[in-house]
């Protein structure tokens, strides 16, 4: 009765009831708020769960109920700050991965500018030899089919 109070009672068309209950209880109608405590319980209720780290510091998470708020509250925090992490971590791994094919491509291209190098210095040697008719010393290392035939065609121009 104290809770519902005696608004509701007669706005349901329930006065005759309220009267009994009223009766029943031990109560006059000036003891009970019009309201009753419908206000209080729905701002509670609005309330529940919004406790902050000042009410925390206050020692107000003695209820179990509140403590699973806040540990709730906390797990999607962090949860949130995981997704973010990941996230990060997946796009420093491709950033890290094409800088990796990049130096891997530029090693390649230094590599083959050094046998380029080689080769044309080896075929201005020989046309050296050529101009000046002195025989040529065999070079020891052995050449691939393609490097020797870029030989011959530079020798012969």
């Amino acid at each position: 009765m104290v809770t519902l109070g005696t608004e509701l009672f007669d706005d349901l068309g329930y006065t005759a009831v309220r009267e009994q209950a009223l009766e029943r209880a031990g109560l006059k109608e000036e003891d009970i708020p019009p309201e009753g405590r419908l206000p209080d319980l729905l701002k509670a209720f609005a309330d529940y769960g919004r406790q902050t780290a000042e009410s925390m510091a206050h020692g107000l998470l003695d209820r179990p109920d509140m403590q699973n708020t806040v540990v709730r509250d906390r797990y999607e925090r962090l949860h949130e700050q995981l997704g973010i992490m990941h996230a990060t971590i997946e796009e420093l791994k491709r950033e890290r991965d094409l800088q990796a094919q990049a130096a891997s491509e530029r090693l390649a291209t230094i590599e083959a500018l050094v046998r380029e190098r080689d080769l044309q210095a080896e075929a201005a040697e020989a046309r050296l030899a050529v101009i000046e008719g002195r025989e040529r010393k065999a070079d020891p290392r052995p050449r691939a089919p393609d490097e020797l035939s870029a030989l011959q065609r530079r020798a012969a121009q």
